[in-house]
């Protein structure tokens, strides 16, 4: 798992933005992700590990497991 904080999270839309530890890289992360691990809701700068998989139709990454730190 990575490390890295929150860095944008609206939860009325139900997406956000993590960064990941001593990168410039952001994943975005969906309301989705936070339902599977229990997680009600996130703040800015939260520190948190995560996962992130690859959309196969998009190509983009996004957070898909996830654990507040």
């Amino acid at each position: 798992m990575n490390n890295g904080f929150v860095k944008f999270f609206n939860s009325e839309q139900g997406f956000g933005y993590i960064q990941q530890e001593g990168s410039t890289s952001e994943f975005r992360i969906l309301r989705g992700s936070l339902i599977r691990a229990g997680i009600k809701k996130l703040a800015e700068r939260q520190k948190i590990r995560f996962d992130t998989l690859t959309d196969p139709v998009s190509g983009e990454v996004n957070v898909n497991n996830i654990e507040i730190v």
